[in-house]
């Protein structure tokens, strides 16, 4: 699920909606984020809510060598059995917000994208895992990871 999103909500919107903390550096409008660009992200660090880059696509410091397990996704179910997951969802989760995303619908002459939105327009999150390590070049690494539910959505499509 969510394999491109959209960031698209002017920035004093998502501030008010989501009670940021002021002083959060903030992120560029993207109509199109992909898995690997950095995506505003809400964190909860230093007692203050704050919006973060993070690079989409979490990176364990296990995995940074090879350069593999650039998870986007993880399935809600299985969190908790992925001892990879349980310090990340024990001390740092996130919310990773968006205008809206896409999903494919699979038709006999191709996939078909439909975009998802709230119907006021108003942002809405995910639920994420973050994480912050440092190479031994001193690189600091900030990622991230969305969590979905394996079930897939249901959506129907209604004219305007």
């Amino acid at each position: 699920m969510c394999g491109r999103f959209t960031q698209i909500t002017p920035e004093d919107k998502v501030k008010e909606e989501f009670e940021i903390d002021e002083g959060s550096t903030f992120f560029e409008l993207n109509y199109n984020c992909a898995p690997g660009q950095n995506i505003g992200s809400i964190v909860f660090e230093d007692e203050k809510r704050q919006l973060k880059f993070l690079k989409w696509g979490l990176v364990l410091p296990w995995s940074y060598q090879n350069n593999k397990y650039k998870l986007i996704n993880i399935r809600s179910e299985t969190l908790n059995q992925k001892k990879s997951f349980q310090s990340l969802f024990q001390r740092t989760r996130c919310l990773i917000f968006t205008s809206g995303f896409f999903e494919w619908q699979k038709k006999p002459e191709g996939k078909t994208p439909y975009y998802i939105y709230m119907k006021d327009n108003k942002p809405f999150v995910m639920a994420g895992l973050w994480n912050r390590f440092e190479t031994q070049a001193k690189e600091k690494i900030e990622s991230c990871v969305h969590e979905f539910h394996k079930q897939d959505i249901q959506v129907e499509v209604v004219p305007s």
